[in-house]
């Protein structure tokens, strides 16, 4: 198995770097075998790097300002028919809720 070695990279660096459409078909040409980067492995003289390209856009929901959700279907709403137009705030109901604030120790807990 081979592997493309970025001599872009060195051309760029000792600064021999020449025309572009040379330089794109002797880099498609160019491989190393992999007992070569092996061994430039161990001296550290390589090292294999990885780059991620994210592109990002416009979704389906893209608005330029932040939409207020409504948490309420009030009586008002509902007579109206303005429900029909609003967007309503998801429910998490795995939720765990507030702990009980009030409420007494047991007297052996306080003997601890």
């Amino acid at each position: 198995m081979a592997y493309p070695v970025t001599l872009l990279q060195l051309l760029v660096i000792s600064g021999q770097l020449g025309e572009a459409e040379g330089l794109v078909a002797w880099y498609a040409a160019w491989q190393v075998a992999a007992a070569d980067v092996d061994k430039l492995k161990k001296r550290k003289l390589v090292s294999p790097t990885s780059e991620k390209y994210h592109k990002l856009g416009k979704g389906l929901k893209f608005a330029l300002q932040k939409a207020k959700l409504v948490t309420d279907l009030t009586q008002e709403m509902i007579v109206k028919g303005t429900w029909k137009s609003q967007t309503f705030k998801e429910y998490n109901f795995n939720a765990l809720g507030q702990p009980p604030a009030g409420g007494h120790l047991h007297p052996l807990l306080k003997v601890r």
